[in-house]
């Protein structure tokens, strides 16, 4: 069992906790991403991270400057999002870290795919943004084949905890992909809420971890933020985790 989740738009740089295990698998492509946002000034940088004037001017000094291969952080504990920190990854102990180091995958635009000890500089790019390389029309078309061909050596069930801005570059045709949602009930609908979402997403890392899952039926005994597995709004593609009284664990 394989598991996928997002990045986060917010990172640290940590060279002190953990060091690195090994270098990300597409560290050339990664390169050649760096390379072509070197040659973006600031107006253009701007239209395509749609950000403030500050978080442009940081990431263009970053650009300038940065080595992909020095000054490294774990990819795992450089991201500092919502998910990350409900996840809280950097109090896992040995176990938890053996077990994520096995299963996980962090989707990524500039990288493509992280093993969670990858080292990893700060960036700041969005899979969804509108970057061509070389002959590829955007990101998805330049990661796709990359990331679909690395899951696909598992040969295995892949539990999607991602967002579909990241899960999208997945070939869903190539992989045994378990979506797994976290609606809550809103009147008669059930609706995703952002934050809410993506701490569930890292508390069910955590869970994985701290429980050592190996199949994906234990996966529906996750409980946390209130949130329960629900048989009759799931299927063999799609596990559905409810924040409603009215449903219990299959």
């Amino acid at each position: 069992m394989q598991i996928i989740i997002s990045p986060a738009k917010k990172m640290i740089e940590n060279t002190d906790t953990l060091l690195p295990l090994r270098m990300p698998l597409f560290l050339n492509e990664a390169n050649i991403i760096l390379s072509k946002l070197r040659e973006f000034d600031f107006a253009k940088l701007k239209a395509l991270y749609k950000a403030s004037d500050s978080i442009v001017k940081l990431n263009l000094e970053r650009l300038s400057c940065i080595d992909l291969s020095k000054n490294l952080t774990p990819a795992l504990l450089s991201y500092s999002g919502l998910q990350y920190q409900s996840m809280g990854a950097n109090v896992f102990d040995e176990r938890s870290y053996e077990y994520l180091d096995r299963h996980l995958f962090i989707l990524s635009a500039m990288y493509g795919m992280l093993r969670p000890f990858d080292g990893v500089r700060a960036y700041r790019l969005e899979m969804a943004a509108k970057l061509k390389i070389n002959d590829k029309k955007d990101l998805y078309d330049f990661w796709q084949k990359k990331v679909t061909g690395e899951l696909q050596k598992y040969d295995d069930t892949v539990i999607n905890l991602a967002s579909e801005e990241y899960s999208k570059v997945i070939y869903s045709k190539k992989v045994n992909l378990i979506n797994v949602l976290f609606p809550v009930m809103s009147g008669d609908k059930l609706v995703e809420r952002g934050s809410l979402c993506k701490q569930a997403r890292g508390a069910m890392v955590r869970f994985l971890a701290e429980n050592n899952i190996e199949s994906s039926e234990e996966m529906k005994y996750f409980s946390a933020y209130g949130f329960v597995y629900s048989k009759e709004h799931s299927n063999k593609k799609t596990f559905c985790f409810i924040k409603e009284n009215n449903y219990g664990n299959a």
